[in-house]
C-alpha cells in the first residue's frame, strides 16, 4: 500500500473480493473511516510501516474524536485499537496513544512471549488460529493478558479459536462467524 498515493488508492475496488454486490467500493482514508463512525463503532487500526507518521496518526485520532474512546480490549462502542506486528512500533504509539488498546500481532504463543507482551504494557496479544492452544491461553488470561484470533478465514479458525478460550477475533466475515460461535456455545453450553 506504501507504493500508492491517496489518489490511486481512491480509485481501487475495495468490495467486489468480498462480493460482487460490493463491487466499486472504494478504499476510504483513514480520515473518511473516523469521520464517518466516530461515536458508532470500534475502529480497529493496524499499524503496518515503521514509517508511519504517528504525530499525525495521533492529530488525526484526536480531531476526529476518538482519544477519549475506551481502552477496553473487549472491543466496547465507541472504542478504538491499535495492533502491529512491529512491537516497536506499538510502543512508540503508545506514548502518543496512552489512553488506546495496543495489540501485539504474533504468529506463535509461548510463556516468553506472553512474558513480553505484559512487560512492554500491551494489552492483548493477537494469534492466528493455527497456534491457538488453549493451556497457553489460559495462562495468558491468568496474567491480565487478553487473547483474540487474526487471520480467520474458516469456521474451523472460528472453531479452533473458542475451544482453545480466545476472547475474539477479527474476521471479514462477522456474520458467518457469530452463526459458528452460536453453535459452539449451545454445544459446549
Amino acid at each position: 500500500m506504501s507504493a500508492f498515493n491517496t489518489a490511486d488508492l481512491k480509485k481501487l475496488d475495495a468490495g467486489s473480493s468480498f462480493d460482487e454486490v460490493f463491487r466499486g467500493e472504494r478504499v476510504p482514508t483513514l480520515t473518511d473511516v473516523l469521520g464517518r463512525y466516530r461515536g458508532q463503532a470500534h475502529a480497529h487500526l493496524e499499524l503496518k510501516s515503521s514509517g508511519v507518521d504517528l504525530a499525525d496518526f495521533a492529530t488525526a485520532l484526536e480531531r476526529y474524536g476518538w482519544l477519549g474512546a475506551s481502552p477496553d480490549y473487549a472491543f466496547s462502542v465507541p472504542g478504538i485499537t491499535v495492533t502491529s506486528v512491529d512491537v516497536e512500533l506499538l510502543q512508540r504509539s503508545r506514548s502518543l496513544l496512552v489512553n488506546i488498546s495496543q495489540h501485539w500481532l504474533r504468529h506463535e504463543i509461548s510463556d516468553e512471549i506472553i512474558e513480553e507482551t505484559l512487560s512492554r504494557g500491551l494489552q492483548v496479544l493477537a494469534i492466528p488460529p493455527a497456534v491457538a492452544d488453549a493451556a497457553l491461553e489460559r495462562s495468558a488470561r491468568r496474567t491480565g493478558l487478553g487473547v483474540r484470533g487474526f487471520s480467520v478465514r474458516r469456521d474451523e479458525d472460528i472453531e479452533k479459536l473458542f475451544l482453545a478460550g480466545a476472547q475474539g477475533t477479527i474476521t471479514d466475515w462477522p456474520e458467518q462467524a457469530v452463526l459458528v460461535v452460536s453453535r459452539l456455545a449451545r454445544s459446549v453450553g
